[in-house]
């Protein structure tokens, strides 16, 4: 790892575009496609979540009324210029309530995203690798 792209030298500066300041809103890009972030910015898809809106904990199931302030577990679909750290096809650990809900959000060379969350990068507590790799 170079020392740029080393976290603890990461300045805690806040990002243009701070998205943990519309935490309680959700996008609707219906008849778009989106093709480019900007800033910071990334667009994680939750793998935590089961078709019932669920989230799976250490074989628990938590139904998703509960799960506002647990960390999730997601892969990077997209991300802006500014990142630094993680890109696409990560798998990042990230609270759930930092962010901006997104359902059903067509992504150009992916496909659909059927739900996840747009995410500033400082907000990631880590990527995450499997076990056996």
């Amino acid at each position: 790892m170079t020392e740029e792209n080393d976290i603890t030298t990461i300045a805690g500066t806040r990002s243009l575009v701070d998205v943990s300041d519309y935490t309680n809103t959700q996008m609707n890009l219906d008849d778009c496609v989106l093709s480019k972030l900007f800033d910071d910015i990334i667009l994680v898809e939750y793998l935590d979540e089961n078709e019932n809106a669920e989230v799976e904990r250490n074989g628990l199931v938590l139904p998703g009324a509960v799960v506002k302030n647990l960390w999730r577990k997601g892969k990077v679909i997209l991300t802006g210029q500014g990142v630094e750290l993680c890109k696409a096809n990560d798998i990042v650990l990230f609270p759930n309530d930092k962010g901006i809900l997104i359902t059903n959000v067509e992504v150009e060379n992916y496909g659909k995203v059927k739900k996840g969350m747009f995410l500033n990068e400082r907000r990631i507590f880590g990527i995450l690798r499997n076990k056996h790799d």
